[in-house]
């Protein structure tokens, strides 16, 4: 099979699910904490259904890192190469 094709696909919802972490998690730092999130909603959701949903698109973010790992391995394994140039001359030493 041809991972080529998957690879834009598995960047976009990574990207979308890392956005979507972030706003969450912003949401759930300035939520407020005990009784006082009793009845409290943001974007339609309760405290602990915006946890849930955190807690999910964590786990989609770690499997598409997998699969992006994945799919990058022989550059990643390039860049790991004795005779590789990327570690000898750093972006910033230049």
């Amino acid at each position: 099979m041809n991972f080529n094709k998957l690879r834009p696909y598995t960047v976009v919802t990574m990207i979308l699910a890392l956005v979507l972490l972030a706003i969450i998690g912003g949401i759930l730092y300035f939520a407020p904490q005990g009784l006082e999130a009793r009845g409290w909603t943001s974007l339609g959701f309760r405290k602990h259904q915006l946890k849930d949903i955190h807690f999910l698109l964590g786990f989609i973010v770690l499997i598409l890192v997998i699969i992006h790992g994945f799919f990058n391995l022989s550059a990643i394994k390039n860049y790991l190469k004795p005779s590789s140039k990327v570690w000898t001359y750093p972006l910033l030493w230049r």
